[in-house]
């Protein structure tokens, strides 16, 4: 099933990096049959790291993806932030759990570089 993904992300880095290293992942990788990258939301990383600011982010996007006409794509939201020296195996359980709150008609990945992605 082809798959849609609108990433969350913080910076400008990310903004540009991210499309085309979900497409060489999906398609070199997953051998996947189509994926349609969203243009990125973007948010500063310390609101990110904020329930209320992740969960207006996670809001947002979801109803970003829904607006689109309707179709075959698998939906998925992609939290992308760097840890900045935080540990990303108790932070990133911790935005998931956010992110369930607000929408749990979603489904969500969350990824957090340790280091920076753009490294």
């Amino acid at each position: 099933m082809p798959l849609r993904v609108l990433p969350i992300v913080e910076g400008h880095g990310e903004d540009g990096a991210i499309r085309p290293l979900l497409q060489r992942i999906w398609y070199e990788h997953l051998g996947g049959e189509g994926i349609d990258v969203l243009k990125p939301f973007r948010k500063p990383h310390g609101k990110l790291l904020q329930e209320d600011g992740l969960k207006q982010a996670v809001d947002a996007a979801k109803i970003r993806l829904d607006s689109l006409p309707p179709n075959d794509f698998h939906k998925l939201v992609l939290i992308l932030i760097d840890s900045e020296g935080k540990c990303p195996a108790k932070l990133a359980p911790q935005l998931l759990h956010w992110a369930k709150e607000v929408r749990s008609d979603a489904d969500f990945v969350c990824v957090m570089p340790h280091p920076m992605f753009e490294v």
